[in-house]
Order: structure tokens, then sequence, then C-alpha cells
């Protein structure tokens, strides 16, 4: 089963552009203006499990940027672009790629990815924060978004 998803994220990430969106070294892209609620947007706690070839890394946050209808970039170095299709997303950065299947839209995303290296890991993202929200102000941020109030799902939940 591993080696189907290694094989399914490998084939993704044959299918990119090689010309991928604008990054500056600076980490400031020319991105859309963050929409209440795109599913996306906003702070994503990251949890991932080493399955080979790693070690599995402590849990990190990722502000995440709208570019396009159904493309994303995350803030920071290295910066890494989200790809939505349909009720899933592909995930391409210069260290690792990996395709997430979305979960609970705008809370909860999960899936497999490869590393440049050949290891292999599972993943978890969980939104913590909405776009424009003061958490998500906490967390290193690209210039160009704008600031909208956080989406608010029932009982209080958080949805990027």
């Amino acid at each position: 089963m591993l080696s189907s998803h290694r094989r399914i994220v490998a084939a993704l990430a044959m299918t990119i552009p090689l010309s991928m969106p604008a990054v500056s070294m600076s980490g400031s892209v020319a991105v859309a203006a963050a929409a209440p609620y795109d599913g996306l947007s906003g702070t994503w706690q990251i949890r991932r499990t080493c399955l080979t070839g790693c070690v599995s890394p402590n849990p990190v946050r990722k502000v995440v940027a709208r570019l396009g209808a159904d493309t994303f970039v995350t803030a920071g170095r290295p910066s890494q672009v989200l790809y939505r299709v349909g009720k899933r997303v592909l995930v391409h950065g210069p260290k690792d790629s990996l395709l997430l299947d979305i979960k609970n839209p705008g809370r909860l995303m999960s899936g497999f990815g490869v590393g440049a290296n050949g290891s292999t890991f599972e993943t978890t993202w969980v939104c913590v924060a909405s776009a424009g929200s003061a958490a998500a102000a906490v967390s290193p941020t690209l210039t160009g978004v704008t600031a909208t109030a956080p989406a608010r799902a029932p009982m209080g939940m958080t949805l990027c």
C-alpha cells in the first residue's frame, strides 16, 4: 500500500508545471486577496510520522495564502505550493511532495508524502487560525495578504 501512495505522489508531482509561481527568497509573493473562507488560507499545524528513511519531526505551523482559484503557497523558507484538485491537495516543495485527502474542509487534511531523499511519511494538517485572525498574524506572513475577519464554524471551531 505504501508503494502505491509513493507512486501516486510521484505521478502527481510530475504533472506540476516546471514554472512554479514566483516566490522571492524573502518569502514575499504576490497573492490574491484572502477570502473569508476558501478552505486552505490560514495557519495549519502539521504533524509528520516517519514511515521509512527519516525521523519524525516536531509539529510545525505553516501559514497558507491563496495565489489563484485552486493554487496556494506557504510562507517562509522553503515555501511550498499547494494545488487543490477536488477533495485532494497536492503539496510540492524543494524538499518533499505529498498528497493530502481533505477529511473535513477547512479543518483537517491527511495523507502521505515522499522526501527528495526517498523517505516516506504520513502527515496530518489541522487548521489552527483562519486568514486574518490574530493567531495567524503571530506566524510569518506574506506581503499582499488582505486581513479578513476569522471564519468560524459551529461551536467556535476555526475554518481555514
